[in-house]
C-alpha cells in the first residue's frame, strides 16, 4: 500500500483504485463522516471503470508526494502524538454528541 499527499492544495476528493474496483467520493473514515455528515463514496465494480479512471489517477499522482513509513514515524514526536490523541478524543466522543444534540434541537 502507498500513501500520496496532493501538493498544490488541500484536496478533499478521494479516488481509490483497487484491483478492478473504483471508489470515488468525499467520505472520510471517521465517525463524523460515517454517521453525521452527508458525504458519499460510490463503488464502481465494472471492468471498464479502471481504464477510464486510471489516467485521472495518474494525472493527479503526478502532483503528489509519496509519504513513506519512515518519514511518517519521524514526524510523530511525543507532543504531536499527544495532540493527536486529544483531537481524536474530541472528534470521537464530544463532536458526535454535540452534533446529535444540535440535530435534535432543530425545529420541524
Amino acid at each position: 500500500m502507498q500513501i500520496h499527499e496532493y501538493q498544490p492544495q488541500i484536496l478533499h476528493a478521494k479516488l481509490i483504485i483497487a484491483d478492478n474496483i473504483v471508489y470515488v467520493g468525499s467520505a472520510n473514515l471517521d465517525p463524523r463522516s460515517l454517521d453525521i455528515n452527508y458525504e458519499l463514496m460510490i463503488r464502481f465494480d465494472h471492468q471498464d471503470m479502471v481504464p477510464r479512471h486510471g489516467p485521472i489517477f495518474a494525472g493527479s499522482l503526478a502532483h503528489c508526494r509519496q509519504i513513506t513509513r519512515e518519514e511518517w514515524r519521524k514526524s510523530r514526536s511525543i507532543w504531536r502524538r499527544l495532540k493527536q490523541r486529544w483531537a481524536y478524543w474530541l472528534l470521537v466522543r464530544i463532536d458526535p454528541y454535540l452534533a446529535r444534540r444540535q440535530w435534535q434541537e432543530l425545529p420541524d
